[in-house]
């Protein structure tokens, strides 16, 4: 077991195969659900995209087109300016600035809407004691910085150079990073520290949750205003995921159970009076 996540890892830190990358094409069509997540990384875009697409096809006329990279996310996003797109709650916060963008639906992972990001360490039990450290995260480069400055400025350390940034597939591979040394810390989930307990309760008893972060939103289907509300064949498609084993597995590959409708408690955490759709 312990081999298996180790080899993993190496082979991420030292080779990015340039088949991982799915580039989008230029003019996706009308009815697309756009898809980025920097939470989190997905083994094969390819693959996400088959997937949805099959499913997509036999619940309506929708198309699936995940996003690999940001900055192209975020310039098809400027010029496209209409559609339906599934985001970070994290990401919506920075881009609705720049976006009329209107959530519908929140994701639901073991019952719940919201999350928390944990910084866990073998050998500190304090921001204090890590010193000038390294930092394992399966979410990009951009969003494990803004936690981690979340992190700093809630206990008001001063914020100097940040830690270096090891990107991994999973979270529990940025559990195993620690415990192989390749790491000072894991930025990762409370589900995921908990799970390490079967895997490896060795390692488990090793590690101290240093930081828990903000509470935050799970990811969010939203439309660009102009676009209008989520149409119902889309919203049906999306709340229903979860009845069918297809369904499920593709909700599996996004990281949640289910989709539901944002209640007050949600649209306050992203700072907005609750809407109605």
């Amino acid at each position: 077991m312990h081999g298996f996540y180790l080899l993993g890892i190496v082979f991420l830190f030292w080779a990015q195969p340039s088949w991982l990358a799915c580039a989008p094409v230029k003019e996706a069509p009308e009815k697309s659900i756009l898809f980025y997540n920097p939470e989190s990384n997905v083994d094969s875009f390819a693959a996400m995209k088959t997937m949805m697409d099959r499913y997509l096809k036999k619940t309506g006329a929708y198309t699936f087109q995940p996003f690999n990279d940001r900055d192209i996310f975020e310039k098809f996003l400027m010029d496209r300016r209409k559609g339906i797109v599934i985001l970070s709650s994290w990401h919506f916060q920075i881009l609705k600035q720049k976006l009329s963008l209107k959530p519908s639906l929140v994701g639901v992972v073991e019952g719940k809407t919201t999350q928390v990001r944990i910084l866990v360490s073998k050998n500190a039990d304090s921001l204090a004691a890590l010193g000038d450290f390294t930092v394992a995260s399966a979410g990009s480069e951009a969003y494990s910085e803004s936690i981690l400055v979340e992190m700093l400025f809630a206990r008001q350390r001063p914020i100097g150079p940040m830690p270096q940034i090891l990107i991994v597939p999973k979270d529990i591979d940025a559990l195993m990073a620690v415990g192989f040394d390749l790491a000072t810390a894991a930025l990762t989930s409370k589900s995921c520290l908990d799970m390490l307990i079967t895997i490896n309760p060795r390692l488990h008893e090793k590690l101290n949750v240093i930081e828990i972060s903000q509470t935050f939103l799970h990811p969010l289907v939203t439309t660009i205003e102009v676009g209008g509300d989520l149409p119902g064949e889309a919203r049906d498609f999306f709340e229903g995921m979860a009845n069918t084993t297809e369904g499920r597995r593709c909700l599996d590959v996004i990281g949640l159970d289910n989709w539901k409708k944002l209640s007050q408690a949600d649209w306050e955490l992203l700072g907005q009076p609750e809407k109605g759709n």
